[in-house]
C-alpha cells in the first residue's frame, strides 16, 4: 500500500509511526524489522527511509526545539469542535 508523501494525512501518518515505533535505545534495523513484522502495510524501505531520517541529528535537533516551543504554549489555538464564537456565546449564557 503506497501512501502518498503529501498533506495532513501523510504527516499524522508519520507521527502514529514514530509514536508506535520509535525506540532511541534500537537501531535502525531493529525498528524496522520490528515494526514490518507486525504491520503488513509498511514498505520496509519507505519506512527504513523514514527511521533513518528520525535518527539524523538534524532531525533531532528540530524535534527538541518543537517539543520546547509546544511546552511553553499557555493557551491552545484550537477548542476541539466547538469554535470560539460558539464557546463565547455558550460563556454569556452562562
Amino acid at each position: 500500500m503506497d501512501i502518498p508523501k503529501h498533506g495532513k494525512k501523510w504527516r499524522t501518518w508519520k507521527g502514529i509511526l514514530k509514536s508506535r515505533g520509535y525506540d532511541p535505545s534500537l537501531t535502525i534495523d531493529e525498528i524496522v524489522t520490528q515494526q514490518t513484522n507486525n504491520d503488513d502495510t509498511m514498505n520496509p524501505t519507505q519506512f527504513k527511509e523514514l527511521v533513518t531520517r528520525w535518527f539524523t541529528p538534524k532531525f533531532q535537533t528540530t524535534c527538541a526545539a518543537k517539543r520546547l516551543s509546544h511546552s511553553k504554549m499557555k493557551e491552545p489555538h484550537v477548542t476541539g469542535t466547538k469554535s470560539f464564537a460558539r464557546l463565547a456565546h455558550e460563556v454569556v449564557l452562562f
